[in-house]
């Protein structure tokens, strides 16, 4: 990052039109250094103000290494699932670059008992509810020590989803990842399944 010149880190900036405001503390800019296509739009200071810059290039690599540190912390999670043991540190990688981090807040549903299902699911923080004919039949527990999954049985079965999923923490850590995305880097879960009977690791 680069500054410019100014004083007053107090100051805000605001766009030629006014439809928008950005003080301290906040960003613009960077949806012309993601794509290739012109400024939207106008900003202008509009009292004194200190603004920190950086460059396309520097912007993109710093991306880049967050990405890259993001998928490094879901190949850790992927460590404590004996599902996955079969599985080369390339494979783990590989799968922690595919999956997606979600957020969710108590009371929220996963997913429902009889909806198709296309997604597994990881549990890495926090406390889910499995509700089969809405009662309740089992807890699942996770840190970031000991992971949980859920949700392969529609994925090898090709059926119908046989429980909700509901989380009963206050929030709840889950990586997911679609089928599509599952079975082009690893290989069918049926694949996967017979790896872990066998004790067997392929190289992909």
């Amino acid at each position: 990052l680069s500054r410019s010149r100014g004083v007053n880190v107090q100051g805000a900036l605001a766009r030629k039109d006014s439809i928008n405001y950005v003080g301290p503390g906040g960003s613009f800019g960077e949806l012309a250094l993601l794509y290739p296509a012109p400024r939207t739009a106008t900003v202008r200071a509009t009292v004194s103000s200190v603004v920190w810059v950086v460059d396309r290039k520097n912007f993109k690599e710093i991306l880049s290494r967050s990405a890259e540190d993001i998928a490094k912390q879901h190949a850790k999670y992927l460590e404590n699932l004996t599902i996955l043991d079969p599985l080369q540190a390339a494979e783990k990688e590989a799968m922690g670059k595919a999956l997606t981090e979600m957020m969710i807040c108590q009371g929220e549903t996963i997913f429902e008992q009889g909806q198709e299902g296309d997604t597994f699911y990881i549990l890495v923080e926090g406390e889910v509810s499995v509700l089969e004919d809405g009662k309740e039949v089992r807890r699942l527990a996770a840190s970031p020590s000991k992971a949980e999954y859920f949700g392969e049985r529609s994925l090898l079965a090709k059926e119908p989803r046989s429980a909700t999923i509901r989380v009963t923490s206050e929030t709840a850590k889950v990586l997911a990842m679609d089928r599509k995305s599952f079975d082009m880097l690893l290989g069918p879960l049926e694949e996967l399944r017979a790896r872990e009977q066998n004790g067997q690791t392929v190289t992909p």
